[in-house]
């Protein structure tokens, strides 16, 4: 994960280097600087953290951030203290945080973590649970030997002795999350080996707590995206409902396959249409499945969950992508608040299956983005 200031749109456009991720939302969603019917300013400020990118659009409230003069460079400031500061306690790339601490720790060690830390363990925790170890993120030593790991080279394989070995090592019962006391938060390691990676949930945990940030100021509404991890609230520059694009699955290009219109909330999007390997021969999905530690054969080509917090969509549509449309359906209809969409492939098409509350958010695409 890298680390960078992040910096205020001159020209009312986002940076070229931060773009895409947003244009296909803000067609759907925003109105253009010199639309007639924007009354409010709008803000679009843009930065990278987390070694990802992030945009913002803010649209002003009359009395809001202008009048109480927070700064084009105070959005983009708020945003990014939140950003990095799950960046320096849950990165496992940086060698000091909470997160590499308990890493390098052995067997019957404890590590003590932040608040903000401890919150998400244990919403991991209870994904885990409930999706019956689909979501794990301990399964990193399993997803390195399959060749999708940072920086690995592997082509081939693993043996079916090396692949039991490594899943000796991986689940989320080889660690306890001890009760808090005197605001005091401890993590002890279980198992020997064990190694945890949060990046499947902390990115959506940091997106929550910009936001939160972002509602402090009194904002008319709010748009943030963070490497492909959405939340929202109040009203998109036109003055109506956000509306959220969600990509096609395509390898190269993109493209708006539908459109979602929440009341507020977090859109969290997985998929394995551009993340494959050719392991002796054979395609394979970087999908790994913690309780096999094999990939999962026929995986959706992408799952798409909606729901409150970002945190907890972000790590039910990993959950969703090994569990399947069938298990997965039955997880997120037993998860109150939150609505998911599968995308199958079918043959050189795809087919869509989604919970039942999902049909009710989505709205129709503007012509130009068909």
């Amino acid at each position: 994960m890298t680390r960078s200031t992040g910096r205020a749109s001159t020209n009312g456009a986002l940076p070229v280097g931060v773009r895409c991720s947003l244009l296909l939302v803000m067609a759907l969603g925003a109105c253009s600087p010199t639309d007639p019917q924007k009354t409010d300013a709008v803000h679009r400020v843009s930065g990278l953290s987390m070694g990802t990118s992030w945009n913002l659009v803010a649209v002003d409230a009359p009395g809001g951030v202008g009048g109480a003069g927070v700064s084009q460079d105070g959005l983009a400031a708020a945003v990014q203290q939140e950003l990095d500061q799950v960046d320096r306690a849950m990165s496992t790339w940086k060698v000091e945080s909470e997160l590499s601490r308990f890493n390098r720790s052995s067997a019957g060690e404890t590590t003590d973590l932040s608040a903000e830390t401890a919150s998400v363990v244990e919403l991991a925790l209870d994904v885990w649970d409930r999706s019956g170890g689909a979501f794990d993120p301990t399964v990193g030593p399993l997803v390195d030997v399959w060749g999708f790991g940072a920086g690995s080279r592997n082509t081939m394989a693993p043996s079916d002795e090396e692949r039991e070995r490594l899943l000796s090592l991986v689940g989320m019962d080889g660690l306890e999350l001890l009760p808090a006391a005197n605001d005091r938060h401890e993590l002890r390691k279980l198992r020997e080996g064990l190694q945890l990676d949060l990046s499947g949930i902390a990115k959506g945990f940091a997106v929550d707590e910009a936001a939160a940030a972002l509602e402090a100021l009194d904002l008319a509404g709010y748009f943030l995206e963070v490497g492909g991890e959405v939340r929202f609230g109040g009203q998109s520059p036109r003055g109506d409902r956000w509306r959220v694009g969600i990509e096609r699955p395509m390898v190269d290009g993109r493209e708006v396959a539908l459109a979602v219109s929440p009341d507020s909330g977090a859109v969290a999007t997985s998929g394995d249409y551009r993340r494959f390997r050719d392991v002796d021969g054979a395609r394979v999905s970087h999908t790994i499945d913690p309780r096999t530690g094999r990939p999962v054969l026929d995986a959706p080509a992408s799952v798409t969950v909606v729901g409150p917090s970002c945190a907890r969509a972000d790590a039910l549509a990993t959950a969703l992508m090994v569990l399947g449309a069938d298990a997965g359906l039955r997880l997120i209809e037993e998860t109150q608040g939150y609505e998911a969409l599968f995308l199958l492939h079918d043959g050189g098409a795809f087919t869509e299956r989604q919970s039942s509350g999902f049909a009710g958010m989505r709205v129709e695409l503007p012509a130009a983005t068909h």
